[in-house]
């Protein structure tokens, strides 16, 4: 085009602004960098939104669990019951006093509730004000909770006369036995949680977690003996030991043995999950590896082609070597897809270690294969050109730099 409008004393062509083709490769590159930094966005998102909702079912379940027992406390401190005798008022002071014990203990709770609070606000759940109210009705009960227990104290302890030792002994066992339950509640709460994690770091602390709890439990162990062999002496002074308390040694024992029964499968889960996490960490570093050896021969190879010169013959040479190192590296982008499939079977959505996903590199390959084509066939037809025309090879260059400007449509066609 350029040359016939020279020919005919025209002034030479100018694309109107914005589509040149280095318009066109610009906006293209930037379409290729907005979709990865879309799959990067949507991957962040998954993994919040599974924290979302690894932290609101533990938030909920706290919750509830804090509020029954609230509710619980709340119908028990209510109670205008202060005893008849100096035996019964100093049985209400004492399970006052284990409610205390066991106060504090659900405080430690509260304090955990708080911490799912923040985290989720943290991570801009969008009903933190549901979450909020409901955190803080927790410390409204809880806050009435020791204002009643005070009250209720005061009234107890104006009637109290009683036989010290034997109140003394079951004031014993209830709190340490409340304070334990609590205790095992947490653990159990602990080894029945759902194993969700996507690192291997995360399942690593799972497991040191798990250790700890081990190790918490030997210790506790002797508090265990000691509880049993404190409701074996309340039993032999004639009163069952949950006197003051609601939890007795049965209830202790049953929630012993199953935390005890819990350790073995949940060390080998832990230890499955941390042997899972290792192997997905593999399959990324694995996909990651191939993928960068994929994109770095496309755009090595991509360079190649751009850069052919000289006679055509020479360049279809050229272009068949650079054919024949596409066709020995077919087996490295297959190799790529295959990593890719790998963790797609074991649900691996995200991969730290490489922004470049399976859909970037097919379009790497596919644009590799048909810049090498198009570029076989622009040589072919300029050598069928020359061999009937007789044009020199810059009027060739030139005629062949206005053809694929003004193919828009890249079918090589007049």
């Amino acid at each position: 085009l350029q040359t016939k409008l020279q020919l005919n004393n025209r002034p030479a062509f100018v694309p109107p602004a914005g589509h040149s083709t280095q318009d066109i490769n610009d906006l293209w590159a930037k379409l290729e960098q907005s979709e990865v930094d879309r799959g990067i966005a949507l991957r962040e998102e998954l993994r919040r939104m599974k924290r979302i909702s690894d932290l609101l079912r533990r938030f909920l379940k706290l919750a509830g669990s804090l509020e029954n027992w609230s509710s619980d406390r709340s119908n028990y401190l209510a109670s205008t019951d202060f005893g008849d005798s100096i035996s019964a008022t100093t049985a209400k002071l004492k399970n006052l006093e284990a409610f205390e014990g066991e106060y504090d203990a659900q405080t430690k709770r509260v304090a955990t509730l708080h911490d799912y609070e923040q985290q989720l606000g943290a991570l801009n759940y969008h009903d933190m004000a549901t979450i909020n109210s409901r955190a803080s009705g927790v410390d409204g009960s809880f806050n009435g909770l020791k204002d009643a227990s005070a009250n209720r104290k005061s009234a107890l302890e104006e009637q109290l006369r009683k036989l010290q030792e034997r109140e003394n002994m079951l004031l014993d066992f209830a709190k340490r036995a409340l304070e334990f339950r609590v205790w095992l509640e947490n653990a159990d709460e602990v080894l029945s949680d759902p194993i969700v994690c996507e690192t291997v770091e995360y399942a690593e602390e799972l497991r040191s977690n798990f250790e700890t709890l081990v190790n918490e439990k030997q210790v506790k162990e002797g508090e265990y003996n000691g509880l049993n062999e404190l409701a074996a002496n309340c039993r032999a002074a004639g009163v069952p030991e949950n006197t003051y308390s609601d939890v007795s040694i049965d209830t202790i024992n049953t929630l012993w043995n199953n935390i005890s029964g819990q350790l073995d499968s949940r060390k080998s889960d832990l230890d499955a999950e941390v042997e899972k996490q290792r192997h997905n960490e593999e399959l990324r570093v694995n996909f990651a590896q191939k993928a960068a050896n994929v994109h770095a021969f496309s755009k090595e190879t991509l360079a190649k082609i751009e850069g052919l010169t000289g006679d055509v013959d020479a360049q279809l040479a050229a272009l068949n070597d650079i054919q024949g190192e596409i066709s020995a590296q077919q087996s490295l982008f297959d190799q790529a897809v295959a990593a890719n499939h790998d963790l797609e079977a074991n649900k691996i959505t995200d991969n730290p270690h490489t922004e470049i996903t399976v859909e970037t590199l097919k379009s790497f390959w596919d644009a590799l294969l048909a810049t090498v084509k198009k570029k076989e066939q622009v040589l072919e037809k300029e050598r069928l050109a020359k061999s009937h025309s007789g044009l020199s090879a810059e009027q060739l260059n030139e005629f062949r730099e206005c053809f694929f400007h003004f193919d828009k449509d890249e079918e090589h066609t007049p």
